[in-house]
């Protein structure tokens, strides 16, 4: 591997270590980039390339330009040699796989490449009862060391209480869940999840839980690589797991976010959950103000066929206001199917009711949906008939005021 500096970065000194740490954070960052991506996708997944590609030219350039790099694990992160904290946001994660493994930092020097930094990336996310450094030696890592030591407390600090246990636990366990092509094994794994679950839940540490709802989420969904009652077992694990106290409010506050990969993972999870899902986010919308709602509602869109059978069997609750919700949401999701159950909605005796469901049949707007307004503006039923009017000249006031 060659002499490696004391000092993270060669020539820097004690007045240095500032700047030193600020070139280290981008690198720390890419890496922790092509971990987490490695995690979530196969190793030929395009997301894991990019990220990998990325990585490896960083730690190139850098490397090339200031000789070997060292830096030792914290609490929550990574620091130099002298104490320094390097601040990079997003590589928590990172650190707490290398503690997991029983690493305190880690060494690079000229000449690593995008295979051994891909096959480190790859090491790090699997077999967790091989030492990491003898895996890298085998698999030909020489310019990339770990350097072992027993794993130190992880602390959040945003949090305020170590959660070491419970959290480094959870990661072994994923780890192992992994590794298991047979129902009964990985129910078996599950299980044992399901304690540093629980105790994450307790000190309302969702961020950590919510690491094995996306590897529930990929093991479902992953048609060719798993055989279907594993994929079954992997959507019940995850089922159990959103329905715990907060930890949907906590995922749908991930979807909601901007459109990001974020994003798009949180709503791949409330679409595999299927109608457990739904029902949180029905109740969710109705303690929400406007803004949550509309945002809500981009959910259930993006969530398609999933939460339709849910919105339909709103529509025969005993509740006016729930049923009237339903009948909202569906001119919302504007799917065509809900047409028919919104025509038998323009009967019921609540007015309120009727009339969100004739407005939604005008927001759906195919042609079988105004079909249905014309034949309940031309029936006998005087309360069906007002329902569709008031659908008709409410649309035909909005195109006069907002054209």
């Amino acid at each position: 591997m060659g002499v490696l500096s004391k000092n993270p970065l060669e020539g820097a000194g004690q007045m240095n270590s500032k700047r030193a740490a600020e070139r280290m954070a981008p690198l720390l960052l890419e890496l922790a980039r092509a971990t987490r991506a490695r995690r979530f996708h196969s190793a030929s997944h395009p997301t894991v390339q990019g990220a990998l590609k990325r990585s490896a030219l960083a730690w190139r350039d850098a490397l090339e330009c200031h000789g070997a790099l060292r830096v030792n694990l914290r609490p929550g992160g990574f620091e130099l040699d002298d104490g320094t904290a390097i601040e990079a946001r997003g590589c928590g994660e990172l650190a707490d796989l290398l503690r997991a493994r029983g690493v305190s930092g880690f060494a690079s020097s000229p000449g690593l490449d995008l295979r051994q930094l891909a096959a480190f990336v790859d090491l790090l996310n699997g077999d967790t009862d091989t030492s990491l450094a003898r895996l890298l030696a085998e698999h030909d890592v020489t310019h990339l060391r770990v350097i072992e030591g027993p794993p130190e407390p992880v602390r959040r600090a945003s949090q305020g209480h170590d959660l070491s246990d419970a959290t480094l636990e959870l990661l072994r366990l994923i780890a192992e869940l992994e590794r298991c092509d047979e129902v009964g094994p990985y129910r078996m794994v599950a299980r044992r999840m399901r304690g540093a679950l629980e105790r994450l839940a307790e000190a309302k540490n969702h961020a950590d839980a919510y690491r094995a709802a996306l590897v529930y989420c990929r093991h479902a969904s992953d048609s060719p690589g798993r055989p279907g009652e594993l994929r079954e077992e992997a959507r019940s694990q995850l089922q159990e797991l959103i329905s715990a106290d907060d930890m949907i409010p906590f995922v749908i506050a991930k979807a909601s976010a901007a459109a990001t990969l974020t994003s798009v993972q949180a709503v791949q999870v409330l679409i595999c959950a299927g109608r457990t899902a739904v029902a949180a986010l029905l109740d969710e919308h109705g303690r929400s103000n406007a803004d949550e709602r509309r945002q809500l509602v981009s959910i259930l869109i993006a969530m398609g066929d999933e939460a339709f059978p849910s919105l339909v069997e709103e529509l025969g609750s005993d509740s006016s206001p729930r049923v009237r919700r339903a009948a909202r949401l569906l001119g919302d999701v504007q799917n065509p199917r809900g047409v028919e159950y919104l025509s038998q909605v323009l009967h019921q005796h609540d007015p309120d009711v009727r009339r969100e469901a004739a407005r939604s049949l005008l927001r759906i707007g195919t042609d079988r949906a105004i079909l249905r307004l014309v034949e309940a503006l031309g029936s006998d039923e005087p309360t069906a008939q007002v329902a569709a009017l008031d659908a008709v000249v409410r649309a035909t006031a909005d195109s006069i005021y907002h054209p």
